[in-house]
């Protein structure tokens, strides 16, 4: 995933690990790319090490959304009168992202080693 190797870079850059100046955003990818394949036995870069929300901070995040949702739509706290299509339809839609790890971020303390 190319936001990944830019969310790498950025952090290795944040670091100190590379000089911003003297290498180029290319450069920087392509060293990216060749040590995530060569060295980590990456693949493919879609296998990079994520670090994903826990079951209880999805939890936390679901009912924040889905109050959020009930706000907007001007309806009580209570779950029992959210309209039950909405509500499927809601979280069919956030179990969908959380399944495609879309709560998730590359994981760039293990790829650059913790500081």
């Amino acid at each position: 995933q190319p936001i990944y190797i830019d969310i790498i870079a950025t952090e290795a850059l944040k670091r100190g690990m590379v000089d911003g100046a003297a290498i180029s955003r290319k450069d920087a990818r392509d060293a990216i790319e060749s040590y995530a394949t060569r060295k980590l036995g990456l693949h493919s870069l879609e296998y990079f090490p994520l670090q994903c929300l826990s079951d209880n901070q999805l939890k936390i995040f679901w009912d924040a959304s889905l109050r959020l949702e009930q706000e907007s739509l001007q309806l009580s706290e209570s779950y029992p009168d959210y309209p039950n299509e909405e509500f499927v339809s809601l979280r069919d839609r956030f179990d969908d992202a959380v399944e495609r790890w879309k709560f998730c971020d590359v994981d760039v303390n293990l790829i650059l080693g913790d500081q």
